[in-house]
């Protein structure tokens, strides 16, 4: 009657030390996954700014018809968003792992 106590017993060290390293070793990669893309979607701001601004500057030659026209078809909005796709597509594939060897040391 007082097996499955005995065995609970003998087996809850060993599953609660599986999870407690578990539980750990996912908020470790969890916290340095989320902390590099935070660290790559706030310079993609001061680099989207720094895109716009230097297409502008190449630019300022044209007539402000023109550069009008070319705020109005939206070209700065359009380089912001492809400089920002890219930089997302490197953000989610290191939340998904890929950067592995460069974090924690994996093959």
């Amino acid at each position: 009657m007082a097996l499955p106590l005995l065995a609970a017993g003998a087996v809850a060290p060993i599953v609660a030390t599986i999870i407690k390293f578990a539980v750990g070793y996912f908020i470790a990669r969890l916290i340095t996954s989320l902390g590099m893309a935070m660290v790559v979607f706030a310079s993609v701001d001061s680099v989207a700014n720094l895109l716009t601004n230097q297409i502008e500057g190449a630019l300022g030659g044209i007539s402000g018809t023109a550069h009008e026209v070319l705020s109005a078809v939206g070209l700065y909005n359009c380089v912001n968003m492809i400089f920002s796709a890219y930089v997302s597509a490197v953000g989610i594939r290191q939340l998904r792992g890929v950067y592995n060897k460069i974090t924690f040391g994996g093959t």
